[in-house]
């Protein structure tokens, strides 16, 4: 599965300095289905990240004191 859209709000690319509107490809791998986000002007990468709502970790340590 993949699906390649524009969202609307423009961002400053940190790599080209241009303020473009992201391109936003979803796509699986062996995770999940990953979700990134990428410059138009550049092609490289601004965001990547699992777009799932399952709990990334299930339990976490805290220590206190």
């Amino acid at each position: 599965m993949e699906v390649i859209r524009r969202v609307e709000k423009e961002v400053q690319c940190p790599w080209c300095a241009n303020t473009v509107v992201p391109q936003v490809r979803v796509f699986r791998n062996d995770h999940g289905d990953i979700k990134e986000r990428r410059c138009p002007e550049c092609n490289k990468i601004l965001a990547a990240y699992l777009d799932e709502k399952r709990p990334v970790l299930k339990k976490v340590r805290t220590f206190e004191g």
